[in-house]
């Protein structure tokens, strides 16, 4: 990622949430649940009005 940080063509959103989903994953992996960082990002981008997200998803939310 230190080869992203300095890039003008990299947009800030897109490394922000790459981080995000990054530090997502690890806080669930050290709550020894299964999730993975795609199963984390499906939670939120899958859901439909009303859903709950999981608590992987809720992790990923913060």
């Amino acid at each position: 990622m230190h080869l992203v940080v300095g890039r003008e063509d990299v947009p800030d959103a897109l490394f922000s949430e790459r981080l995000n989903l990054k530090a997502a994953g690890t806080c669930v992996a050290l709550s020894r649940r299964p999730e993975r960082a795609s199963d984390l990002c499906n939670a939120l981008l899958l859901m439909c009005l009303g859903d709950q997200p999981g608590f992987g998803g809720e992790i990923y939310q913060m």
